[in-house]
């Protein structure tokens, strides 16, 4: 079964591996290296179609939602692990059918159950699961807290220390939480945290809660740049008819800055408040 994984991580590569290991023709788009049966390409000498196209970490959205249409072959199907992913524009390109939808997990792949998961399940050693809704809601609300800091380039505890930036972080999380209850997913939680007491940030240095705890429950993302999570939550909010006005400056501002156009720091802030 010719196969490609599209991934820079060590998490691509151990799954290009994996998929070799049984005898399937894989190879990795990236700019790394050949290794135990995997040949690795850059996305321009790609060739030919494909049984399946994998999707792991942050490969760019465009790529899955649209271009990698000329690869895939007729009954082909793709499989992607971003928690981000395009979902409406896949099925809508591609097909409901042809589009397995999952996420790392508790350090195991889980599937979203369709035609193809089986396949899929046995191509990765993956589990199958009902509904994968929730858990990939769950690390998009990582990204919908994280992206501001990334934003900001703090922390979440330095942005804390900062009305303005409170505000905006209050507004990005209610957005999201409005897309949410039309998803109908409820009891998002961040490392046990309930995301709604964190939209109390006003009442951590007034000693109400325990700032630091609360603040380490949302990861670190000052050096990160979580593009797809938020391409996908003004996405949802795009297909449910929610304004995300805040939710699309951030998605702007990450893209500058991943494109090297905009710096991190906290002069993003006039960005919000123009």
């Amino acid at each position: 079964m010719k196969t490609a994984v599209f991934g820079d991580s060590a998490a691509a590569l151990n799954t290009a591996i994996k998929i070799a290991s049984a005898g399937n023709d894989v190879q990795l788009v990236c700019d790394g290296l050949n290794r135990e049966g995997v040949t690795a390409i850059t996305y321009d000498k790609m060739r030919g179609k494909y049984d399946v196209i994998v999707f792991i970490d942050d490969a760019d959205n465009k790529l899955l939602s649209w271009q990698t249409g000329q690869f895939l072959k007729p009954d082909g199907y793709i499989i992607t692990l971003q928690p981000g992913a395009p979902e409406e524009e896949l099925k809508a390109n591609f097909g409901e059918n042809r589009v397995v939808f999952g996420i790392y997990g508790e350090d195991k792949i889980l599937l979203e159950a369709s035609q193809n998961a089986e396949k899929a399940a046995s191509l990765l050693g993956a589990q199958i699961c009902e509904n994968i809704t929730e858990k990939r809601f769950s690390l998009m609300c990582e990204a919908a807290f994280g992206g501001i800091s990334s934003v900001a380039g703090c922390s979440i505890e330095l942005i804390c220390a900062n009305e303005a930036w409170i505000n905006i972080m209050v507004n990005t999380a209610k957005e999201f939480f409005a897309i949410c209850e039309k998803k109908q997913v409820y009891g998002l939680t961040l490392n046990g945290y309930i995301p709604a007491d964190l939209l109390t940030m006003r009442g951590f240095f007034k000693k109400k809660y325990p700032a630091k705890k609360i603040c380490a429950a949302v990861p670190d993302y000052s050096k990160k740049t979580p593009v797809n999570e938020f391409e996908a939550i003004v996405s949802y909010a795009k297909a449910c008819g929610t304004d995300a006005p805040y939710c699309n400056i951030t998605l702007r501002l990450l893209k500058g800055i991943s494109s090297g156009k905009i710096k991190r720091g906290p002069a993003n802030v006039k960005s919000y408040l123009s």
